[in-house]
């Protein structure tokens, strides 16, 4: 996957993204509000070994975006293969909200998605009559880009930034001893007030942020 980026409200910023696939592709800000000339969709093509420089002016309320390609016909196995990554808009009023914010420790993203791999341990892409039907669907989970991770967060409440990275798979996520998770925040930013639920099933391009407590130490 690419990197976590992390931008501020108000800042404008100069992004340099360099084409080292063998294939045109693009780079879309997936929840960014920017005119359409910089945003990245397949009319923004950027042939092999060139450099696209847009220049980005951050002007929208705190949320959890991501970037990925936007080329005609090849998104969904340039995405598979890595090309994706979370972005985090914030205006640095988290901690007077009484939320979370230490990336890292207790604000975290979690970037969900299923592959399915060769003999060799290589990402395997071979669509079937059945994937063409009903989406590209993978046998193996896999969180940040990592097989069966773990975290260490503090005894006391974490804030989870969720994005579904997934091609077609939607996520029915719980937890196995059925603690609360209080949806705080989805597509478009932080909700007027927390959601409790047991539950929540995110779909490929949703994020959602959720605020869970761990002080029980478990």
């Amino acid at each position: 996957l690419g990197p976590v980026v992390r931008v501020r409200s108000g800042d404008t910023i100069s992004f340099r993204v360099e084409n080292r696939l063998d294939e045109e592709t693009t780079l879309h800000w997936h929840g960014l509000m920017v005119p359409a000339d910089v945003d990245g969709g397949p009319h923004n093509t950027i042939k092999p070994g060139a450099v696209w420089t847009p220049e980005i002016t951050i002007k929208q309320p705190p949320a959890t975006t991501w970037f990925h390609p936007h080329r005609h016909g090849k998104t969904a196995r340039q995405v598979y293969g890595g090309l994706a990554g979370m972005m985090i808009v914030s205006e640095g009023d988290d901690l007077d909200r009484g939320l979370p914010a230490t990336y890292g420790i207790d604000d975290l993203p979690i970037v969900l998605q299923d592959k399915r791999f060769g003999r060799s341990g290589e990402l395997a892409y071979e669509l079937t009559m059945m994937d063409m039907m009903h989406g590209f669907r993978g046998d193996t989970l896999l969180v940040n880009g990592v097989i069966g991770p773990l975290a260490k967060v503090p005894a006391g409440f974490v804030r989870l930034r969720l994005l579904n990275a997934a091609n077609a798979r939607n996520f029915d996520l719980r937890f196995s001893d059925q603690r609360s998770m209080y949806v705080i925040a989805g597509d478009a930013g932080l909700l007027p007030e927390p959601v409790e639920l047991q539950n929540l099933v995110i779909a490929p391009a949703e994020r959602y942020e959720i605020l869970v407590s761990f002080a029980d130490g478990q």
